[in-house]
């Protein structure tokens, strides 16, 4: 799902919600906004994102895919690289996704597996 936000009449950019199965794992592991947990409202992933930055010191980074074989080098997707915690540094499996909120979407599921 996604929020729209209209900047001026010709521009609209969207906000990414998180999905049911992130909303769960957060509320697991004691997120809350509001007081209110991540299913009782729509929780975008930029602000989980921060959350995760912010509290727990879990930066998720993602970059550009491309595919280079020697002849051309074309784009593929987006992919998870790591997860950042300087206790605790974590690297996640590079795997490829269309979109860039898919990616981070995956990212955000590993940061809060890693939590106790």
């Amino acid at each position: 799902m996604k929020i729209v936000i209209n900047v001026n009449l010709k521009t609209m950019i969207t906000e990414e919600l998180i999905s049911f199965k992130t909303a769960t794992l957060a509320k697991e592991k004691g997120c809350k906004f509001n007081g209110l947990s991540p299913l009782a409202n729509d929780v975008t992933q930029s602000l989980l994102q921060k959350w995760l930055r912010e509290e727990h010191s879990l930066h998720i980074e993602l970059e550009t895919d491309l595919y280079d074989d020697m002849k051309t080098a074309c784009f593929r997707g987006y992919a998870i690289v790591s997860l950042v915690n300087f206790k605790n540094p974590h690297i996640i499996n590079f795997e490829v996704f269309k979109t860039y909120e898919e990616a981070l979407e995956k990212g955000l599921q590993a940061a809060l597996k890693l939590l106790k």
